[in-house]
């Protein structure tokens, strides 16, 4: 003979609407119908207050600028010379301006902090970041400042057509103008003292190589002249000829080292003076700023229906908690009762 709990459970899942684990459909949706009207209240409420909050809000203001590097082309003019050629290829080596490193500048703690302590054209002496906070910040710490900048400026990269693109909302729009435009020209600043940083220290290396080479081009050549005036005539095939022919394949190489060392030296002495890559704006930013959509209309819809779900979640659980389990009869006949509340169902119960 089947058990009570059996049969409440075949009865619920031959009737189709029944949860898993016995919880049916209309245990659910019974006090949710017994509480339309405060749930329908409630959810337009938030509703409502969303829709208001982000109406009172000031218009945001989007600024965008996208740039890209070249580097300088003045070697390329330099003739038709091997040793030009290689000044030409060994110049292009060292610290390259790719989208990734451009866009990491542009989040580094230095760009942020120049950018944030900036003063804005005729705003006084406001800052950037006064403007950001509301408020004097001379007295704060860096990290605060550039924490401000980070929030308000967005950066995305390309690989493939080598792009970099700032962005800065904000409701005032030459504030958000201001920012795009410091951040641009604190990394051309950040990335040109890294080249030249970075020239000068393979210069100092590579002078210290120069050197090498040439006490090792002049000792060649000075044992070379030496053997010259020790042995005028060299017969053939003689052990003086082995000597010669050491001392000039010695004499070879010195001079082979001595050379492209002299050209390396060079090539990092000409990127320390003038061969940064400059940052080309690719796509300014526009003269007048178009605000940025609230969607008023979309927020509230949200608002609406988190609100409904959230309240009636709540009289489910209450209801669940304070009556634990119903017979299924008894659960038809509150549905029923629940249903017959709303007006525009009632119709379809009677």
């Amino acid at each position: 003979m089947p058990t009570p709990d059996a049969t409440l459970m075949t009865h619920s899942t031959t009737d189709g609407d029944a949860w898993r684990g016995g919880l049916s459909v209309r245990r659910v949706l019974a006090p949710v119908f017994e509480h339309a009207g405060v749930v329908i209240s409630v959810s337009m409420a938030l509703a409502l207050v969303v829709v208001a909050y982000a109406g009172l809000r000031p218009r945001q203001f989007d600024a965008q600028l996208s740039f890209s590097t070249v580097g300088s082309a003045r070697l390329g003019s330099l003739g038709s010379s091997l040793p030009a050629a290689l000044l030409a290829a060994t110049s292009s080596t060292g610290l390259q301006a790719t989208p990734a490193l451009l866009a990491r500048l542009v989040r580094s703690h230095n760009v942020e902090v120049r950018v944030a302590r900036q003063h804005v054209p005729k705003r006084g002496d406001s800052t950037v970041a006064d403007l950001l906070m509301r408020e004097h910040t001379g007295g704060l710490a860096d990290a605060k400042v550039a924490d401000q900048v980070a929030r308000a400026v967005r950066v995305e990269s390309d690989r493939e057509t080598g792009l970099v693109t700032v962005s800065a909302r904000h409701a005032d729009s030459a504030l958000a103008r201001v920012m795009v435009q410091r951040v641009v020209d604190e990394v051309t600043s950040v990335f040109q003292e890294a080249v030249k940083v970075h020239a000068s220290d393979t210069k100092s290396a590579l002078t210290q190589r120069f050197e090498a080479a040439a006490t090792r081009l002049r000792a060649a050549e000075e044992n070379a002249r030496e053997f010259a005036n020790r042995n005028r005539v060299v017969a053939p095939f003689s052990p003086a000829t082995i000597e010669r022919d050491r001392f000039a394949r010695e004499l070879s190489l010195a001079q082979s080292l001595y050379e492209q060392v002299s050209v390396e030296r060079e090539s990092a002495r000409s990127r320390e003076l003038d061969e940064a890559p400059a940052v080309v704006v690719v796509d300014p930013i526009p003269r007048e700023l178009i605000p940025v959509g609230r969607n008023i209309i979309w927020k509230g819809l949200v608002a609406l229906i988190l609100g409904s779900v959230i309240v009636a979640g709540i009289f489910v659980t209450a209801d669940l908690l304070r009556r634990p389990s119903m017979s299924p009869q008894d659960e038809r006949v509150r549905f029923s009762r629940a249903l017959a509340t709303l007006p525009v169902v009632r119709r379809f119960v009677h």
